[in-house]
């Protein structure tokens, strides 16, 4: 079982495949200023696994290395499985605000 934080985690990694070049707004903390950084997805998401990935291999309580073991094989899992969800996604959101399919009022 790979629970909610696993299964987020997947959804970050096939956002990193998918959308590599898209911009992330993020609250950096400089001293006592917070500042709003734009940054590429790949640098963001590909920071975050590498930090999820070094806190899995450190000695400690078993529980949190589950828990970042959790978020790594969730978001391997994404990066996998994003492939074969993409030719069923293309179109996706426009085919309903075109006024064809679920929820479209007929």
């Amino acid at each position: 079982m790979i629970g909610a934080s696993g299964g987020v985690s997947g959804v970050l990694g096939a956002y990193l495949l998918l959308y590599p070049r898209a911009e992330i707004s993020m609250m950096v903390p400089v001293f006592i200023i917070v500042r709003i950084v734009r940054l590429p997805a790949w640098i963001v998401l590909a920071s975050w696994f590498l930090f999820q990935l070094f806190y899995s291999a450190v000695p400690g309580e078993a529980t949190a290395n589950i828990a970042f073991r959790a978020h790594v094989g969730g978001f391997i899992a994404g990066m996998l499985l994003a492939p074969l969800l993409v030719p069923k996604l293309r179109g996706w959101p426009w085919r309903y605000r075109s006024g064809h399919g679920p929820g479209a009022g007929s």
